[in-house]
């Protein structure tokens, strides 16, 4: 969140917001990772392993991450636990 830009490049300081944004503003990096990592979330108890999963998705390149999501919603439930598992 704290590499996100707007269209300009400028910083647009999205991480501070996150707090009290009603609406915000991601470019199609930063959505894609947190779309990755909402998918993924519902199966995690521990902090320590969702802290794990989210640094691991925010070094992903916007395209990894398109990859990661289509395994998961397009692919069937064999895929979707290979990829699940994967991450």
């Amino acid at each position: 969140m704290s590499e996100v830009v707007d269209e300009k490049g400028i910083p647009t300081e999205a991480h501070t917001k996150l707090e009290t944004a009603r609406e915000l503003v991601l470019d199609d990096k930063a959505f894609y990772k947190l779309h990755l990592l909402f998918l993924l979330q519902k199966g995690i108890k521990e902090a320590e392993r969702a802290e794990l999963l989210a640094l691991r998705i925010n070094r992903f390149s916007r395209e990894e991450a398109l990859y990661w999501i289509s395994r998961i919603l397009h692919f069937g439930k064999t895929q979707e636990k290979w990829a699940i598992k994967g991450l």
